[in-house]
């Protein structure tokens, strides 16, 4: 079974799981499109322990248990072939599966009330493909929800850069600074 958000015949980038009836072993693709008898790759694992083949007849079911990372998210197609001792099928198109894309979180922000001219304020983000795939994060202290509020502070961290970012609106204008640390409003 292929499941690939590519066209067929490139299995790079993709979940492509293999059964061989000789060794009654699941093989999963590598990232480099390599079979492997790792149970994971960058974009799918598969349970290699409740995954069964299973004869019935004419007809031969594999029961394949696989987690699709955020990675992968997006639309793709479910491919097929077999080869048989006697004849193979064809490679065909028999589904399509959406994998659900990272999702970013704004998990939690602490103290989330207070007084004072002073404060460290710790602001919490959840990535479901792995925080190291966040590449900015802002944190915005206003009196009002309106895109332009006089006397707002808006900080921005950029992950490539490793820096904040710190704009002031003292009216309807806004000034940008960059900085190695925080700086205060």
């Amino acid at each position: 079974m292929w499941v690939a958000g590519n066209l067929p015949g490139n299995a790079l980038g993709s979940c492509y799981i293999t059964w061989t009836r000789a060794a009654g072993q699941f093989m999963l693709l590598d990232d480099a499109g390599l079979p492997s008898v790792a149970s994971q790759n960058s974009q799918c694992s598969l349970n290699v322990a409740s995954a069964r083949a299973t004869d019935s007849g004419n007809n031969l079911t594999l029961s394949l248990p696989i987690t699709f990372k955020p990675v992968f998210g997006g639309s793709r197609g479910i491919w097929m072939i077999a080869n048989g001792s006697a004849s193979s099928s064809t490679l065909a198109q028999l589904g399509t599966w959406t994998v659900p894309g990272p999702v970013v979180t704004n998990t939690s922000i602490s103290p989330v009330s207070g007084n004072g001219a002073a404060q460290i304020f710790n602001a919490v983000w959840t990535d479901t493909a792995g925080s190291a795939n966040i590449a900015t994060a802002s944190l915005w202290l206003t009196g009002s929800s309106t895109a332009a509020s006089a006397h707002s502070c808006y900080i921005t961290w950029s992950r490539a850069t490793n820096q904040f970012t710190l704009q002031v609106t003292e009216t309807e204008s806004t000034f940008s600074t960059a900085c190695n640390q925080p700086a205060p409003c």
